[in-house]
C-alpha cells in the first residue's frame, strides 16, 4: 500500500475540496472533504471554517480510473469539482 497523497483544489466560493488518493497496484482509493471559508455574516455572527466528508470510493488501477472517479463526482452532485478536474482548470498545492 502506498502512502496517502493529499491534493487541495479551491473552489469558486472560496471553499476548499481536499483529495487523498492512496492505494496499490489493484485498487486507488480516493476520498473528497469539503472545507467551507470561514466567514462573518451580516448580521455580525462569525462563521468558522467547517471541513466535512462528502465522498469516498474504491478503484479498480487502471487507465479509466479518473474517467470513473470524475462520473462518480457528477452522480454525488459534486458537478463544480467533476468539471474542474475534466477541464484540467484544477490546480493543487
Amino acid at each position: 500500500m502506498s502512502t496517502p497523497e493529499m491534493y487541495m483544489i479551491k473552489d469558486h466560493s472560496g471553499g476548499i475540496y481536499w483529495l487523498t488518493v492512496g492505494g496499490d497496484s489493484k485498487a486507488v482509493r480516493v476520498g473528497v472533504d469539503h472545507e467551507t471559508p470561514a466567514y462573518r455574516a451580516a448580521d455580525g455572527k462569525f462563521y468558522p471554517a467547517f471541513k466535512r466528508p462528502v465522498f469516498s470510493g474504491e478503484y479498480r488501477a487502471s487507465g479509466s480510473f479518473l474517467h470513473s472517479f470524475i462520473r462518480d463526482l457528477r452522480g454525488h452532485g459534486l458537478d463544480s469539482l467533476a468539471e474542474m478536474l475534466s477541464s484540467g482548470r484544477a490546480s493543487h498545492d
